[in-house]
């Protein structure tokens, strides 16, 4: 019998995520919420580029900023 549309949850890998951060501001950590980690980044230009190793059903990114 079905139970609902979905049947099996398949991990995404390998995603890069660009936030645009004021110029005010410097990232000092990046960490992955519900998998609890740290992830690595860096700077583009005005862009901070995440890179966000795996993402199984969902993530929240967390940024902290220098004071």
């Amino acid at each position: 019998m079905m139970k609902g549309p979905v049947r099996e949850i398949i991990p995404i890998s390998g995603q890069r995520v660009y936030v645009r951060v004021p110029s005010d501001r410097r990232v000092t950590k990046a960490r992955l919420l519900v998998a609890g980690n740290e992830i690595p980044f860096h700077k583009e230009g005005d862009m901070t580029v995440l890179e966000v190793p795996t993402i199984n059903l969902h993530e929240v990114i967390a940024l902290d900023f220098a004071v």
